[in-house]
Formats: structure tokens, sequence, C-alpha cells
């Protein structure tokens, strides 16, 4: 008996260990959460030429300059939460985490955390709606990462 008594008071600090582990390891969230794969449709390109167009149903702000299209994801990438549109104190524009603390300057680089990765850019696609017409429809490509200074060229 007294060698059973060793062998548990043996392997008593490795099971720990081992559940210690494990369960940390469980625990542990990826630094960056990515949106799933898939095409977003935006809407018709001529409604959209404002400077700056917040879509809260798919989650982007869809923005147009003279170089033509493009938009930012506005879930969080520490959580994928919903980003709202706020104002500093100073007047600039932030997205804020509906869940988080995380907040984005108006380019989708992180001010706070938790969040360490800054707002993906997608890149957008003008297609037709399939009724064979010129193509009017602007589509973001969510999971295609682009830079910010990516743009879709006006036609």
């Amino acid at each position: 008996m007294r060698y059973g008594k060793r062998i548990f008071l043996f392997a008593l600090p490795f099971s720990l260990l081992f559940v210690a582990l494990v369960g940390g390891l469980a625990a542990c969230q990826r630094d960056v959460q990515h949106r799933p794969y898939g095409v977003i449709r935006l809407g018709n390109a001529q409604d959209l030429r404002d400077s700056e167009t917040y879509l809260p149903e798919p989650r982007v702000v869809l923005r147009h300059d003279a170089a033509g299209f493009y938009a930012m994801s506005t879930l969080c990438t520490f959580d994928l939460s919903p980003l709202t549109l706020n104002k500093s104190a100073s007047g600039d524009l932030i997205l804020k985490s509906t869940y988080s603390s995380s907040k984005y300057d108006a380019q989708g680089a992180v001010i706070l955390g938790p969040a360490k990765a800054p707002l993906p850019y997608y890149a957008i696609e003008l297609a037709d709606d399939g009724e064979g017409t010129a193509p009017t429809t602007l589509y973001a490509i969510i999971g295609n990462e682009v830079s910010p200074q990516w743009r879709l060229k006006d036609q």
C-alpha cells in the first residue's frame, strides 16, 4: 500500500500541471478575430457616392474619394462585436466596440485595446444584379483584405 501512496504523491503535481495547462489553452483567445468569408451587397454605386456611408447592417463603412470606392469593416478585431460611430471629446470620429472597451480611429487604427489589430479593408467589385444590365451594384469581398490605399476606380 505504501507504493500506491508514493505513486499518487509523485503523480499529483504533474496531473495538476496538466489540468492547468489544458485549462489555460482552452481559455486563450486568438489575438485577431476574422470575419467569415463571403460577399456583401453594398448597394447601387450611384446612391453611395457620398464621401462616407456607414452601413450598419453589413457592418461596413464605405467611402468614396477622387480615386474611387473603398470599404472598411466595422466589426471589432478582438471579439467581432459591432462597432458604433461616436465622436471623441475633440470632435474626431471614433468607432467603439459595443462589448469590449476597444476603440478605433476613423482609419481603423486601434486607439484603445484589448484589440491589437487594425480594422481590415476589403476589396470591392462592381457587378450587375443578374438582370443582364450594366454593372451598377457594389459588393464587398469579405476575406479579400486590401491595404487602406486600395480603391475601386470610378466607372
